[in-house]
């Protein structure tokens, strides 16, 4: 505003001065004609005008809002990176184990089924000790990698297990431990069980005696033997 005012006081003199006859000073000294008071003012202003123009831009430069949306921005991107990399690990973390499937089948109630979430390594075993459950395999892959004695050892009656595969136990696939057993297997394919194996007792299914074994879209294939 003082600017202002004093520009205004300027344009003022220029005037009064070129609206005077030419005036002695001193020692033949003058003041400028009206023109060229009006150029003078005419610069003064300019000047004025880009003195504002350059503290606007300044200001734009230097507004915190305009710098810290770009930062803002990479801080949201940086949070996406690591949501997803902590994704990825909560995954690998809650994948089941063969024991964690174990104490699952063990909670089963006679007529409940439970579907197994991921592939397994299986060491020794899993007893299914509960009459009329389905073990849905989910198209998961068990794997004995030859050295896990069986994969599934049924000790209660009608038992289901289906949709997945067994594969490379050194002795049996699904043994059946108990009298009078009724078990179903469909959709399951057992494969590769006993070989490598010395002497006669591999079996893809052991079975004894008075057991039923109800086979739906099996594939039995590259075992020692297939039945006890």
């Amino acid at each position: 505003m003082k600017r202002r005012k004093i520009i205004a006081f300027v344009l003022s003199v220029a005037m009064i001065a070129g609206s005077l006859p030419t005036m002695v000073l001193a020692e033949g000294e003058t003041i400028e004609s009206k023109d060229e008071a009006a150029v003078q003012a005419e610069e003064i202003v300019s000047e004025e005008t880009d003195s504002e123009d350059t503290v606007s831009d300044e200001t734009e430069q230097a507004d915190p809002e305009t710098q810290e949306e770009p930062e803002a921005e990479e801080a949201e991107e940086v949070e996406d990176e690591e949501e997803v990399e902590a994704s990825g690990e909560a995954d690998t973390f809650n994948e089941a184990s063969a024991l964690d499937v174990q104490n699952a089948i063990d909670a089963l109630q006679p007529g409940d089924s439970y579907t197994i979430p991921n592939d397994l390594d299986i060491v020794v075993p899993l007893y299914v000790k509960k009459p009329g459950v389905t073990i849905n395999l989910d198209g998961h892959t068990l794997n004995g990698n030859g050295s896990a004695v069986g994969i599934f050892c049924v000790q209660a009656n009608l038992v289901k297990i289906v949709n997945g595969k067994i594969e490379n136990a050194s002795y049996n696939g699904v043994e059946l431990d108990g009298d009078g057993l009724d078990l179903t297997l469909d959709g399951v394919e057992i494969s590769g069980v006993g070989k490598g194996q010395s002497g006669s007792d591999q079996f893809a299914i052991k079975n004894s005696e008075g057991q039923i074994i109800t086979l739906k879209d099996c594939t039995i294939k590259e075992n020692k033997t297939v039945f006890y």
